[in-house]
């Protein structure tokens, strides 16, 4: 590397290689197509898989655009493609993790609410008794007249 090129803070990265980059769009791929088949069987969610069909198109636009990806390492200072990469990954999943915590706090508001109104709706129905219910102490057994 020349002096000049350290002084305009430009750093040479090395090309992927060919299967490298074959590596990266397949995975995307399969990635993409298996999201795809899980929200066509109605096992997941469209607000779940909208995160992996982006992570998929990512993965195979920076192996099919080596230079993006430089662009993004630069914009981000890391020191290589892969430290970027490894940073993309890494806030990707915290992201997952959010939206997971998120909808997981919904869904247990929901239960609470929902085992409540349950319990109400038990406590008050005429004529009938809760599981927990013991029967009167003078009370005769059926038959016994």
């Amino acid at each position: 590397m020349n002096g000049s090129t350290q002084a305009q803070g430009l750093v040479q990265f090395a090309e992927p290689t060919l299967y490298q980059r074959g590596v990266g769009v397949a995975v995307g791929i399969v990635l993409i197509l298996l999201t795809i088949s899980l929200l066509r069987r109605f096992r997941m969610k469209e607000e779940h898989g909208l995160p992996w069909l982006l992570g998929g198109a990512a993965l195979v636009l920076f192996s099919l655009f080596p230079p993006l990806l430089k662009v993004v390492t630069l914009a981000m200072g890391a020191g290589t493609p892969a430290t970027a990469l490894f940073a993309g990954c890494i806030l990707f999943l915290l992201t997952l993790n959010l939206l997971f915590s998120i909808v997981l706090s919904r869904l247990k508001r929901q239960v609470q609410t929902l085992a409540i109104e349950l319990a109400i709706r038990n406590a008050t129905a005429p004529g009938q008794r809760g599981p927990t219910a013991s029967p009167k102490p003078d009370a005769e057994p059926p038959g016994a007249s």
